[in-house]
């Protein structure tokens, strides 16, 4: 039976094979062939024909590793010079294969002088060898004598422009295969930088050899290095040849590369800024710069570095350079790009981009005080405008405190709550972050006012504004809100926010409706929501009302439907809706603000009916109207009578003078 930790522990296991020069190897041949392994005869059959063409090219004196990938599985090869039984020279190869090995770790293996490794001097007794575990490779590759550090220093202390043509090769076709001709270099040093700069950027894999005597033919890896420019071969080869300089030799022109490939110049500068920021940052500085996935095609390489600007030969992730200049780590290049405001770089953008707890710090970095703000000022105050943006976009206490701390001063954050960011950024950020974000999914957190209205209320209290200055901030902010957004907002957040709903309420400036042209739309929505008396007894059920619902409801009537209680179809609307529990304080309002005598009249039959109703009478049928009192002598003649009268009057009048005009000319 076997246990759950042995289980674990084989999902590990690696296996190791020689090859070397022999009169009669594992698979019966004489020649450079296996020797000893830790796998079956048919297994060790198989990795020689995988690896055939790559365990022959050593160098001279030192080793070289190798680093392939077969599906699930890899091998690590390291080759040394050796000689056979007749004194030629041959290779020792030392081969580990199986899964969960990557580059990074081969690499790391080589350098770190681990002591498994079979050399000449040190071959196996027998043809067996044991296996090995991924865990303790692992931990051979951290501990080792130089290991990830070493290749990591080595990596570093290359110059920008050595591997800028190596980086604009993978960038002008992310699938090609590389040769690099690297005379005087350190081959793992250079392959270490190069999964740095290029492993999270284009599709691996990112096999690779540190040694070959020629780059042609067939299953080569992904990367090799030749330690000069090979010969004239008929035989000609479809990779992409990049020399670097020799150590203390400037960088060649373009023109003289052995190989040079049709670059856009583009494609150049960018390469080379970003090989600076790996040399100034290594790793930790591409992290912010990586696109979302591998680039495939020189197109998304394209769409990809347009997307990050590259000023005075600067690539930088803005947000970035800010943090560090907070610590008093930028370069001289990077300090006259703070000088100049960042100009090329969408700092804003970038900001909007950052979560809370990071925008925060970095506003505590640069506090009006600091080093940094001093230096750049105009810097400063755009990341307190970032923070300024959260605070009122959001109900974050901790955000308005550390506003009041970034900047140092109460009465300066209140006015920049009531004016909100300098002019610059403002609308049109706004509109720009709208458009990117219907490009990359989440919406800005650039919120229309009135969702600020919570933060503000907080913010002006931990600010230690007393009501009255906290009522004149609101309605600084309350002016340019449109009345129906803001009964939208007070509907919704009258139960979440009750504290924050009342102190808006009570705030609320000179009637919206005074403004101009009443907004009709304004009050339908006002109408609609049944005068916001839920709202209203939500807020007064939280008890954050301090006084009475039917001066409340009297303010908010006077806000929102000031000029149009007189209308008949829109009142019957209002009362509909609203809520039976505030009703009487709103008909109550009603009453103190109609002027109309019809409205009034109406208004009265009504609250006699709701007395009726609240004390479970039954209202009594009102009583026919009485007629008119008879006048004496018969009923009272209208007006319109009189009038008949009078017309036939006119009538016989004028027949008798036609008569009598006749009779006139009839005598004569």
């Amino acid at each position: 039976m076997t246990m759950l930790g042995e289980t674990a522990r084989n999902e590990g296991r690696l296996h190791q094979i020689v090859f070397r020069w022999s009169e009669q190897s594992l698979s019966g041949h004489r020649g450079l062939g296996p020797v000893a392994s830790s796998l079956g005869p048919e297994q060790v059959t198989q990795w020689e024909h995988r690896l055939q063409d790559m365990i022959w090219a050593a160098p001279a004196e030192d080793a070289a590793v190798a680093y392939l990938e077969f599906g699930d599985e890899a091998a690590v090869i390291r080759r040394v010079p050796a000689s056979d039984t007749t004194g030629r020279e041959s290779t020792l190869a030392h081969v580990i294969v199986g899964p969960g090995l990557d580059p990074a770790l081969a690499l790391a293996l080589s350098r770190s002088g681990w002591p498994g490794w079979i050399g000449v001097g040190h071959e196996p007794m027998d043809s067996s060898l044991p296996p090995l575990w991924i865990d303790d490779l692992r931990a051979a590759a951290v501990s080792g004598a130089e290991g990830p550090d070493g290749l990591r220093a080595g990596a570093a202390a290359l110059a920008g422009p050595v591997l800028a043509d190596v980086v604009t090769a993978a960038f002008t076709d992310p699938r090609a295969e590389l040769t690099v001709i690297a005379p005087g270099r350190d081959p793992a040093a250079v392959m270490f930088a190069i999964l740095e700069l290029l492993g999270d950027v284009i599709p691996g894999p990112f096999t690779f050899s540190t040694f070959e005597a020629t780059d042609t033919g067939a299953g080569r890896p992904r990367v090799v290095f030749l330690a000069d420019r090979p010969q004239f071969s008929l035989r000609t080869s479809a990779r992409r040849r990049v020399p670097l300089p020799e150590p203390g030799a400037p960088p060649p022109p373009a023109s003289d590369a052995f190989d040079a490939f049709d670059a856009p110049d583009e494609l150049a500068v960018f390469a080379l800024a970003w090989c600076r920021v790996h040399r100034g940052r290594g790793s930790t500085g591409l992290r912010p710069l990586l696109p979302d996935r591998p680039l495939t095609t020189p197109k998304e390489v394209r769409s990809w570095l347009r997307s990050e600007a590259v000023v005075n030969g600067v690539l930088a992730d803005p947000v970035d350079l800010l943090r560090r200049a907070g610590e008093g780590d930028v370069t001289a290049q990077e300090a006259r790009l703070l000088d100049d405001g960042l100009t090329g770089l969408d700092l804003d953008e970038a900001l909007t981009r950052l979560p809370d707890a990071a925008l925060r710090e970095l506003s505590l970095a640069w506090h009006v005080q600091s080093p940094p703000y001093e230096r750049w000022p105009a810097l400063g105050r755009r990341v307190h405008d970032a923070l300024l943006l959260v605070v009122l976009s959001a109900w974050k206490k901790d955000d308005a405190i550390a506003l009041i701390e970034a900047v140092g001063d109460r009465e300066t954050v209140a006015t920049r709550l009531v004016t909100g960011p300098e002019p610059g950024g403002g609308e049109r950020r706004g509109r720009r972050l709208r458009r990117v974000r219907r490009r990359t999914g989440p919406q800005p957190r650039l919120a229309p006012a009135p969702q600020c209205l919570p933060a503000v209320v907080v913010a002006c209290r931990a600010i230690g504004l007393d009501e009255h200055q906290l009522h004149e901030v609101l309605a600084s902010v309350l002016r340019p809100v449109a009345p129906t957004d803001l009964v939208r907002w007070i509907e919704d957040h009258a139960s979440s926010s009750p504290s924050a709903v009342g102190t808006v309420i009570h705030a609320l400036p000179v009637p919206l409706a005074s403004r101009g042209k009443r907004d009709i739309a304004g009050y339908d929505a006002f109408a609609a929501a049944g005068a916001l008396t839920t709202a209203v007894d939500a807020v007064a059920v939280a008890d954050e009302m301090p006084y009475p619902p039917a001066d409340v409801l009297r303010r908010l009537l006077v806000q929102f439907a000031d000029g149009g209680l007189d209308d008949a179809g829109r009142l019957e609307q209002l009362l509909g809706n609203a809520g039976q529990a505030l009703r009487p304080a709103l008909i109550g309002a009603l009453w103190a603000l109609v002027t109309d005598r019809r409205t009034h009249r109406r208004l009265g039959r009504l609250v006699i009916h709701e007395y009726f109703a609240s004390h479970d009478i039954v209202l009594p049928v009102e009583p026919e109207r009485r007629p008119r009192r008879p006048v004496r002598g018969g009923a009272r003649p209208e007006v319109r009578d009189w009038f008949a009268l009078g017309l036939v009057g006119v009538g016989i009048s004028t027949i008798v003078a036609a008569v009598a005009l006749l009779i006139v000319l009839v005598s004569v």
